[in-house]
């Protein structure tokens, strides 16, 4: 049975807990446990990045992990509000290409970089139950390694969807029921992304390591089980007739799998003793390109935070949660601004609710994964 006593245990081990263990492991001397539910061989939803994510590895200390493991971005394509596509060259921008990044091998080499340092990663673990245990924490896992946890403050990096943050009495807001319906596809493509809007939603695709990675977004009550089905999805992709074209004379297609992809917020995104960090405070439409960037951000903050209160101070955390708070503001005025330039569509449910103002935040019942159940065979 696995026991330890560690100053912080840091639950999910993407790119939101890497961050913020390595923040600690660099900047602190304290101990660091980091909990990651798989062991970072499942296939994972690739996402283009601009180089702005490079300042941030580098406070990190991480030796760079973009060239060589990732595919370099060429630029964008976008048919967004006509059907003839605008095209934005990486060349073009002031700060140099993005990449296609490979999550698997991204979310590990960040991971590794966490033991480097001298930090301990649990993989194929998760953390079960918390208890207070005095002023700390005592966490029951279960995997791989199984037992107790006492650790004097814990970092929350698990999610949108993570049921262990409310059982912290944290609850989530939603502000729409977007979904993603996702197929990995054995083709090689031009190293661009490419957005094209559609008549009930949009399509994402991108080059990845396994070839090309194709996502439909659409709201979760506009969508029915035939989706997943291989002429159900086939119906939804003849409506993009780049995405179309780009997936035509490929290799076999991934049984298409539907993931989470609304917007919401965490309210409290911090207690006594633990702080959230990523898609655990708050999670973005993929149309924003604000997912590995604001989970990095966010993590590193976490790590601010516990360093101070493990030090006796409090400042950061006092403003934590208006940081958030404005954070989502400003994004709801991006995504109403770029939804509100595709009006061909205005009349369709999905189009109309995002070109009103955006709907009061509501709280989600039980877990986040519900949402999706009634699109996700059994």
């Amino acid at each position: 049975m696995y026991q330890a006593h560690v100053d912080v245990a840091v639950i999910g081990g993407g790119p939101a807990g890497t961050a913020a263990a390595l923040a600690l492991l660099r900047y602190s001397r304290h101990r660091v446990l980091l909990l990651e539910r798989t062991s970072y061989e499942e296939r994972r939803i690739g996402e283009t990045v601009s180089s702005g994510l490079r300042p941030l590895l580098s406070y990190l200390g991480v030796d760079d992990p973009l060239p060589g493991n990732h595919l370099r971005s060429a630029g964008r394509i976008a048919a967004w509000g006509h059907s003839q596509p605008a095209i934005r060259e990486s060349l073009f921008d002031a700060s140099g290409p993005g990449w296609h990044l490979d999550r698997r091998r991204f979310d590990a080499s960040l991971a590794d970089a966490v033991e480097r340092l001298g930090g301990t990663v649990l993989r194929g673990t998760a953390a079960s139950s918390a208890a207070r245990a005095g002023k700390a924490w005592e966490l029951t896992i279960k995997g791989r390694a199984t037992g107790r946890i006492l650790a004097e403050h814990l970092i929350v990096a698990s999610g949108a969807s993570s049921a262990f943050q409310t059982a912290l009495g944290s609850s989530r807001l939603a502000h729409d029921r977007l979904l993603a319906l996702v197929t990995f596809v054995e083709a090689t493509a031009a190293p661009t992304l490419l957005i094209e809007a559609a008549p009930d939603g949009w399509w994402y695709s991108a080059p990845s390591a396994d070839g090309i990675v194709a996502a439909y977004m659409t709201d979760a009550d506009l969508i029915s089980p035939k989706s997943l089905g291989a002429a159900g999805f086939a119906s939804l992709l003849v409506q993009a007739p780049l995405t179309t074209a780009r997936l035509s004379g490929s290799g076999p297609r991934s049984r298409p799998r539907a993931f989470l992809a609304f917007s919401q917020v965490a309210n409290p995104c911090l207690g006594e003793n633990w702080v959230g960090a990523g898609d655990a405070v708050a999670s973005f439409d993929p149309l924003s390109s604000l997912g590995i960037g604001h989970a990095v951000a966010t993590g590193i903050q976490a790590a601010r935070i516990v360093a101070e209160r493990l030090a006796g101070r409090g400042g950061l955390g006092a403003t934590y949660s208006s940081d958030v708070a404005l954070n989502v503001r400003t994004y709801q005025e991006q995504r109403r601004f770029l939804y509100g330039l595709e009006r061909r569509w205005s009349d369709r449910a999905f189009w109309s609710r995002r070109h009103r103002e955006p709907a009061l935040a509501r709280p989600l019942r039980g877990s986040a994964r519900d949402t999706a159940q009634f699109v996700l065979p059994a």
